[in-house]
Formats: structure tokens, C-alpha cells, sequence
């Protein structure tokens, strides 16, 4: 996932996207190194915004879903977790919520795999 998250900066710094109108929706059952390492360090030392799912669906729900775009953001990437391996009884369906409701739209997902084939992540970008 590093190099992809380094190939996602790389492309939009060569476009000159400004991070800021980047808003980075994040599955909460994602690995919790992996998100801390791949993600929250970005959201530190890079200034990326970051949402968790859960969080993104509650505003959208509360604020209405112009809310982000209001806001600023522009552009939506949304990093879904694959086979995670969270407790079921902690899990949430927001992130397969967000999904479903995305691919209804007609945004098909990139997919990450592993090196066996099996997909780890889904990643979702859409306006």
C-alpha cells in the first residue's frame, strides 16, 4: 500500500493538485498498523484530510452531501479493506455501505492485491 499511497502523491503533485481539495476516506476495519503507517503519517507530516468511513456517511447523513464539497474538497479517494481480519463483532458496515452505494453510481474500484492474487484493498476515487 506504500507505494501506491507514494504513487497517489507523486501523480497529483505532477498536476499540481493542491492536497487540500483531496479529501482520504478510510475503511475503520483496516488493519490498524497499516492505517497508522500509511495513513495517519500522510494525514501528519503531509497535511492530508482524512475521514474514517463511519464518519464521512454520519456528516453526509447530518449535513447533507454537499457538505464535503462545500468544504473545499474537490476530489474523494476512499481506501476500502479487503478480508480484514477485525473481530466481526467490532466490525463496520459503513465502509461496505459506501462501497455498495458507489458501484451502484458507476464508480468501479481499483483493486490491491496481495502477492498471491487476493485482494486487500479496493480504492475508490470519485468527484
Amino acid at each position: 500500500m506504500g507505494s501506491v499511497m507514494d504513487a497517489y502523491f507523486e501523480a497529483r503533485g505532477e498536476k499540481n493538485f493542491s492536497p487540500l481539495v483531496t479529501l482520504l476516506v478510510v475503511d475503520v476495519n483496516m488493519n490498524w498498523f497499516s492505517r497508522v503507517w500509511y495513513v495517519n503519517r500522510r494525514a501528519f507530516y503531509q497535511a492530508l484530510p482524512v475521514v474514517t468511513a463511519d464518519d464521512f456517511l454520519k456528516v453526509a447523513r447530518e449535513q447533507g452531501e454537499n457538505y464535503y464539497r462545500e468544504a473545499g474538497f474537490e476530489e474523494f479517494v476512499f481506501v476500502k479493506a479487503e478480508d480484514t481480519f477485525r473481530a466481526a463483532a467490532v466490525q463496520s458496515d459503513a465502509a461496505a455501505l459506501l462501497a455498495n452505494s458507489l458501484e451502484a453510481r458507476g464508480t468501479a474500484p481499483k483493486e490491491i492485491t496481495r502477492p498471491r492474487g487476493i485482494i486487500a484493498f479496493k480504492v475508490y476515487e470519485f468527484e
